[in-house]
């Protein structure tokens, strides 16, 4: 029977967990809102942990979520690479997009990646001959 109480002026919010001499104890609630312990007599230590049971089951949502996404996105790679072997093309030589340049009334029709290495190509060299002319 506790001799005791040891009162904190704060909210006995769940998850908290109290150790009198490395034992748990249960925390009662005092005034319906504050922690209390009770104490037998004598000198002791006290400690409490916060531990709540929401950020363990927060923590293994979001882990299986991310597990979940990643097998997820392993298997759209893999029926993507099944359906390429399927197909007799290796990985290498998957179709690039393609872009049809029109002109002078003439469409012709252009690898997108061969595309974008040329223009960017050329943008560089338009800015280096601003770059010489403002020098």
């Amino acid at each position: 029977m506790p001799l005791g109480f040891l009162v904190m002026s704060e909210i006995n919010y769940p998850g908290w967990k109290a150790y009198v001499n490395g034992k748990e104890v249960s925390i009662l609630t005092g005034h319906y809102i504050f922690r209390v312990l009770p104490l037998p007599k004598g000198n002791h230590g006290v400690l409490l942990k916060f531990d709540p049971d929401s950020f363990r089951m927060g923590l293994i949502i979001s882990v299986g979520s991310i597990l979940f996404f990643l097998l997820f996105q392993f298997s759209v790679l893999v029926r993507k690479k099944d359906e390429l072997v399927g197909s007799g093309m290796k990985l290498s030589q998957r179709a690039s997009p393609m872009v049809i340049v029109i002109r002078n009334g003439v469409g012709k029709v252009h690898n997108a990646r061969g595309r974008i290495k040329w223009l960017l190509k050329q943008w560089s060299i338009h800015t280096n001959r601003q770059h010489e002319m403002l020098d």
